[in-house]
């Protein structure tokens, strides 16, 4: 040790108006202590989980890939179930919705196949992580149920509002959008197939897929506000329709919400929040279609 930096241990131990210099362990590479209790070198500001611009799931073990493979997977199973589901000599062209109901089941379950299938093959000791990095608690709780009203209102009343006076200034008519949980929300026969389908497992599969894999992955690579974008943007566009102006109005309406979710998840840290939300949001649509077919 030089005389110098002797000279000024001694007085910094003496005198309170003289400040120590950080002293670094030769055994600890990551560089002195600073008192806010982050380590790095001289000029590195570090960061956090959650801090500005980087999201609390970056370091989640599964990558964009895995989660590529997860939406490319859950779409083909999706297909396959769903053509296995439907009842032997269907009429595709008939518009018999009981007929079809069960179909709404495949998407859902093979999403959550898909997640678990991946998480499972590729990293097993991670299943904990797709419920988020925190332990949810009763104000999560009534964080979803809030969340799914005002995203429900946001991109039903706000958004299509919106599409709908546009089409009233170009004096046309709006195309109808999810006809099949239309119709089924008309039979009595699909009514459970509809409930199950979309008010329940549409929210654990497509949160598993889409906040739980997908947006985490994308933080890994991207600024948390683009991930959240970018996970929206793959999520609207994720739900099909019947043709591509149905299509279009169909994700332009989902966006926002996609968003929102992804946000609520980054928020929250756990996944229990967006899940809450999407169920909200689903059962307050499924319970507009059932009003509208006068079943209740």
């Amino acid at each position: 040790m030089s005389s110098g930096a002797w000279t000024t241990g001694s007085l910094c131990r003496r005198d309170p108006l003289v400040r120590c210099p950080a002293v670094s362990d030769p055994a600890d590479p990551t560089g002195p202590t600073d008192p806010t209790g982050s380590t790095g070198s001289a000029g590195s500001t570090g960061s956090r989980p959650g801090s500005k611009g980087r999201s609390r799931f970056a370091d989640v073990p599964w990558t964009l890939p895995d989660s590529i493979a997860v939406l490319v997977l859950g779409t083909v199973l999706g297909t396959i179930l769903g053509f296995a589901l439907l009842p032997d000599g269907a009429d595709l062209a008939g518009d018999d919705a009981g007929e079809f109901a069960p179909v709404l089941l495949a998407q859902p379950i093979a999403y959550i196949v898909a997640v678990f299938g991946v998480v499972g093959l590729r990293h097993p000791q991670a299943f904990g992580r797709l419920m988020g990095s925190r332990r949810p608690g009763l104000r999560h709780v009534a964080g979803g149920i809030g969340l799914g009203v005002g995203g429900f209102l946001l991109s039903n009343l706000v958004v299509g509002g919106l599409i709908t006076a546009i089409f009233t200034l170009l004096e046309q008519e709006p195309p109808a959008v999810q006809q099949e949980f239309q119709a089924a929300a008309g039979d009595p026969t699909a009514v459970p197939f509809l409930v199950l389908g979309a008010a329940v497992l549409a929210p654990i599969g497509e949160e598993l897929a889409f906040r739980g894999m997908l947006y985490p992955a994308l933080a890994r690579r991207l600024p948390r506000g683009a991930a959240i974008w970018v996970s929206a943007i793959v999520f609207a566009l994720a739900h099909p329709a019947a043709d591509l102006l149905g299509y279009t109005i169909l994700a332009a309406t989902l966006l926002p919400f996609g968003a929102l979710l992804a946000w609520a998840y980054e928020r929250s840290g756990t996944l229990l929040v967006p899940f809450l939300g999407h169920l909200v949001f689903n059962a307050i649509g499924v319970t507009a279609m059932l009003g509208v077919a006068g079943m209740w």
